[in-house]
């Protein structure tokens, strides 16, 4: 089922992503507008904080395609998708920072872009964590799994099947063995 609709799957995933990094963003500027203590609150009216979100809209799409956040979940580890995802967030806000320098765009709030990274950073990790889970509970009872053939030797692909079917959240089902 999922296997079918994976291009609109990954779609929504990416929209997903940019949505929450959206509200972060706003709640970032929202925070330290309105809510943040009275020697830390507020915000000038320069520059336009609407083009700077655009710029993180663009630089966070090219972040997460480079550092392929939407590849499958099924090949790799919780841990291993957090770290891409912390990894592609910083990248962004280092040529973030950096595209705001090199524009001379300087009074663009430091405390306000250090919020947005820690709302975003927090949104992104809860989302793909609810994500591997869900996927994981979903290939663990039979749904979304892909069917294998085991080419090879008796003994290694006695171990390999075994191995396989220890771990029925990534989604492999052994449909047989072919001796070589």
């Amino acid at each position: 089922m999922l296997r079918e609709r994976s291009t609109l799957i990954n779609n929504l995933h990416r929209l997903l992503d940019v949505g929450l990094t959206v509200a972060a963003f706003v709640s970032a500027y929202l925070i330290k507008r309105y809510l943040l203590p009275k020697p830390l609150r507020g915000l000038t009216t320069e520059p336009n904080y609407y083009e700077v979100l655009f710029l993180i809209i663009i630089v966070w799409f090219l972040c997460f395609a480079y550092f392929r956040l939407y590849e499958s979940y099924r090949k790799q580890s919780l841990p291993m998708i957090l770290l891409q995802v912390i990894k592609a967030v910083t990248a962004g806000m280092v040529i973030m920072v950096l595209m705001l320098y090199i524009s001379k765009i300087f009074n663009v709030s430091r405390l306000l872009l250090f919020i947005f990274l820690l709302l975003d950073l927090g949104l992104l990790l809860a989302m793909k964590s609810t994500i591997y889970l869900v996927l994981k509970k979903y290939r663990s009872q039979g749904v979304n799994f892909r069917n294998m053939l085991i080419i090879g030797s008796r003994e290694r692909a006695r171990d390999l099947i075994r191995n396989i079917n220890r771990q029925p959240h990534t989604g492999y089902r052994v449909i047989g063995c072919l001796e070589v």
